[in-house]
């Protein structure tokens, strides 16, 4: 017997040992950037609740609440769940690695290797082929579109979801066996523990039935079914019991249009062939779609593939396309392509030839897409660690309750996110400076107020350098407030207006003898206040000496205020006082109607109706 058939026929009784191991290998490979990413975007997020909620925790003793709270709520939307199985897994993680990245890595990895081989078992199960067995699971391992449901920590969810989905119909194909029966509700209850798509597993168990046990017949059908919808109906019960009703319910809010959704999720089925989808293409795609449903309609295991897709994506109609939920519909994907490359068409005598070369090729295809987005991953993660260490250098410390305000920050670099949502740099800061106190936030553009100006800090980040905006903090910082027993906020012109500008329709404007001289040209002169931060409750009154010279008097006067809330003066923020026009100095106190909560951002003054000279000695903000 020659190598080449002593190597077949080893195969052929270790092909499942053998899948397995080119699973790891594959897996290995084709995620090898992986494992040396760094805690990116919703990582931040995830690590750093549980790593404050574990310091307090520690110091106070009250571990269960804690496996209470992060095994039933979800801790950015603080929506009622039920995902002990995905936040416990990360608890463990947690407690193993601390803030090493490297672990939570591993743990992905290794489910997603196992979801890999759980493919396999199933498409074995399905046609009793082992080449198309051994290559369903290396597809599902190898497949481009997965690298954030792997790379992304908090994704975890979407991988155990889909191991127990898959290995609840592995084991359902063994109905006859009642250990396999046991363990097929075990793992919908696992899978029901994970994320809410295994709601959609009853569906795939019917379609199942449909296609491979019709002959059946309804009744006993109907009783093979029975126990799952049981065990659904009991965790829908669970729901109910914990929190009086079903659990928080997703906001629609942000939910995709049905032609997003659908176009989405149809980029995903085609990647890497698509990096982008026009209308057409879409259109196209789903006509190749169901033209292969048609064409292998007698094949069983292709149909059941093809219409496993659109089943777990049924969970996710509530919100905008993302890989991660392709994650189980992916499953579906690698069944159906590996069972139509066994034989792609099967009356032409090369067709096993032809279907083995195009797998192959696709398999390599997969592969350096595979690496390539994973390599995005860690690149982003290397960017978003460059972020964070250059804010170190610029600021070795924050006080407590620092406010850190970026703007120019990236939200994604290629395929993969970098910050692409305000808490993922919240708790990259918090976690770099080990103090949850510190609030951090990405903006379009920085803001002229804060609330504690002395604890505000802007960084700009352009062309991946990264700048504190020491201008802008010191122009922050000398927005004048009521604060620390301050009685007033004067602007006495000694000098020079002191920030207060000419908006309209002034002329021959001047600083003289600590007066500011101006002519007012028309009926609407205006003049804008420099930035404040005054609170209703610590406003008393408005104080404006001086005088002016007109044609006829009284004038009118008005003083508008705009508050932070509002991006320019409103009608309805208005003041309004009679100026005398004799030329003598004149001093007046005008009543502010501000409510209490609103803080003034500027003031605008119009000091006269008509043409006049104005001579403005001081103006003041008598504080309460």
């Amino acid at each position: 017997m020659n190598l080449f058939s002593r190597a077949k026929r080893f195969l052929g009784r270790h092909w499942l040992a053998a899948t397995f191991g080119v699973i790891l290998a594959l897996t290995l490979v084709g995620y090898a950037p992986i494992l040396q990413k760094q805690f990116l975007q919703e990582d931040f997020v995830q690590v750093g609740i549980r790593h404050f909620d574990a310091q307090v925790a520690a110091q106070t003793g009250e571990w269960l609440p804690l496996a209470w709270k992060w095994g039933f709520v979800a801790p950015v939307t603080k929506r009622a769940v039920i995902r002990v199985l995905r936040d416990w897994t990360l608890w463990t993680d947690y407690f193993a690695w601390g803030l090493n990245p490297l672990g939570y890595h591993l743990t992905n990895l290794l489910l997603h290797i196992l979801t890999s081989f759980a493919v396999t078992l199933l498409m074995w199960r399905l046609n009793k082929h082992k080449a198309s067995a051994a290559f369903a699971g290396v597809l599902f391992a190898a497949l481009s579109i997965h690298p954030e449901a792997v790379a992304d920590i908090p994704s975890r969810g979407h991988e155990l979801v889909t191991l127990f989905m898959t290995l609840t119909l592995v084991f359902y194909t063994r109905w006859s066996s009642r250990v396999a029966r046991v363990w097929a509700w075990v793992c919908f209850a696992l899978a029901l523990l994970a994320v809410e798509t295994a709601l959609t597993l009853p569906l795939l168990l019917i379609l199942y039935d449909l296609i491979y046990q019709r002959a059946a017949g309804w009744k006993t059908l109907a009783k093979r079914q029975a126990p799952f919808w049981f065990i659904l109906l009991a965790y829908i019960g669970a729901r109910v019991l914990l929190f009086g009703g079903g659990g928080g319910t997703p906001s629609f809010q942000d939910a995709a249009s049905w032609l997003f959704f659908w176009s989405g999720y149809t980029q995903y089925a085609a990647d890497p062939f698509s990096a982008d989808i026009a209308l057409w293409q879409v259109i196209a795609l789903n006509a190749l779609y169901f033209g292969a449903l048609f064409a292998y309609r007698h094949r069983r295991a292709v149909v059941f593939g093809l219409l496993w897709i659109p089943v777990p994506l049924l969970a996710a109609l509530a919100f905008p396309p993302q890989e991660r939920y392709f994650y189980p519909a992916s499953v579906g994907l690698a069944l159906a392509l590996a069972d139509i490359l066994r034989d792609p068409l099967p009356r032409w005598k090369f067709s096993r030839a032809l279907g083995a070369g195009a797998a192959a090729a696709l398999l390599i295809l997969y592969a350096v897409s595979l690496y390539r987005l994973n390599e995005n991953w860690r690149n982003a993660s290397w960017l978003a660690q460059n972020i964070l260490a250059q804010v170190q250098a610029l600021q070795p410390t924050f006080p407590d309750d620092a406010e850190i305000v970026f703007v120019g920050l990236p939200a994604r670099a290629r395929r993969a996110p970098v910050f692409s949502d305000p808490l993922n740099i919240q708790y990259a800061i918090a976690l770099t400076y080990n103090n949850p106190t510190l609030r951090a936030t990405s903006a379009a553009a920085f803001p002229p107020f804060a609330e504690n100006p002395d604890r505000t800090f802007f960084f700009e980040y352009n062309e991946r350098a990264l700048a504190e905006r020491v201008d802008l903090e010191n122009q922050l910082r000398q927005n004048l407030a009521c604060e620390n027993n301050i009685s007033e906020i004067a602007w006495n012109f000694g000098a020079d207006t002191q920030g207060w500008t000419e908006w309209n329709e002034l002329a021959n404007a001047r600083v003289e003898n600590g007066v500011w001289e101006m002519d007012a040209t028309g009926g609407d002169p205006i003049l804008g206040s420099p930035l404040i931060n005054v609170r209703g409750a610590r406003l008393d009154a408005l104080q404006i000496k001086m005088r002016a010279r007109a044609d006829h008097s009284p004038l009118q006067g008005e003083i508008y205020w705009r508050t932070r809330a509002m991006d320019d003066f409103s009608p309805a923020f208005v003041a309004n006082f009679q100026v005398i026009a004799d030329g003598a100095l004149h001093d007046y106190e005008i009543k502010l109607p501000v409510q209490e909560d609103d803080a003034i951002a500027q003031l605008r003054f119009d000091p006269a109706d008509a043409p006049a000279h104005i001579a403005i000695d001081s103006i003041a903000i008598v504080c309460k």
